[in-house]
């Protein structure tokens, strides 16, 4: 655990302002992401300038979605103390609340601007996974996002005054004499993994798509999967549960079902296409023709 990579020292004022492993992650993805984006952009021959302000609205609302999702799960915290609200830096966003707003405020943008939405969302596909690998790490190091008890070899313990050390003092699974947590499992790691394997499977993807927007459902569905599956091995202290399942797993099951229906109907389409004897580039089409606007080539 290591919330604090270093400090910058600011010798005429005597102090030095600490750089958050957190927000170093995060930042790191952010840049990464708008310029995969924007050369993905180009290769589905998209606007640069319009594909860069697309990206910087979603970034914008994927903090505010991301940030109001995770005060949501845990009002009563942010009631008693609404100056936490502010403090992106120790962490406290969730993946799909980012997710949500930062797709629909560039979808919103790409529809106003007559620009092809479902070619826009595979230019940012391969960013998504690559982001959660990068900020999982963040999440590791910052000691947020833990997992639940565990034996098994890799489960780490955590340090007297880290969020899981403080959640098992509270619960009375260990003594203020301890030095460290009871072990648990290391879900920022499962998670950041899943994010490294699923941005490899969507890069190789890429080279053998049919139809526009392919990319972006693949990824939801298998993304939906193993976040519904990660969630089972989660110990923060404060989850939410309806059904005896979490609101990321909540979550996970409508998305993923509507991945599966947007593939199958491309799938579809594509499998029309060749029977009527057309080259393969036939088979590439838009899926969605209702989520996209313009006369623009491939706006359907």
């Amino acid at each position: 655990m290591r919330p604090i990579l270093f400090e910058i020292p600011i010798p005429f004022l005597g102090t030095s302002i600490p750089v958050s492993a957190y927000g170093t992650m995060l930042s790191l993805s952010i840049i990464l992401g708008i310029y995969l984006t924007g050369r993905n952009g180009k290769k589905q021959g998209l606007d640069d300038l319009k594909v860069l302000i697309a990206c910087l609205w979603g970034i914008i609302f994927l903090i505010i979605g991301a940030r109001l999702f995770f005060i949501i799960q845990n009002y009563p915290s942010y009631l008693a103390n609404p100056v936490k609200i502010l403090q992106l830096w120790k962490g406290g966003l969730v993946f799909y609340g980012g997710f949500i707003g930062g797709v629909g405020a560039a979808v919103i943008y790409m529809r106003i601007k007559r620009i092809p939405v479902q070619k826009f969302l595979d230019a940012v596909t391969p960013c998504i996974p690559l982001g959660l690998f990068l900020t999982r790490i963040g999440c590791f190091l910052n000691g947020c996002c833990y997992g639940r008890l565990s034996e098994l070899p890799w489960a780490v313990h955590y340090p007297l005054g880290s969020r899981v050390y403080n959640g098992q003092l509270k619960t009375g699974l260990i003594e203020a004499t301890q030095e460290l947590s009871l072990p648990v499992h290391p879900t920022q790691l499962y998670s950041s993994l899943n994010g490294l394997f699923l941005f490899l499977v969507i890069t190789y993807w890429a080279r053998h798509k049919r139809f526009d927007g392919e990319l972006f459902w693949g990824f939801s569905l298998l993304y939906s999967i193993a976040r519904f599956v990660i969630e089972f091995f989660r110990g923060d202290q404060v989850r939410t549960e309806i059904l005896s399942l979490t609101i990321p797993q909540l979550v996970s099951i409508p998305l993923g079902a509507l991945a599966i229906i947007f593939l199958a109907h491309g799938y579809r389409k594509v499998f029309k296409s060749s029977r009527i004897g057309g080259p393969p580039e036939a088979g590439i089409i838009n899926v969605g023709a209702d989520v996209s606007v313009g006369p623009e080539k491939g706006g359907h």
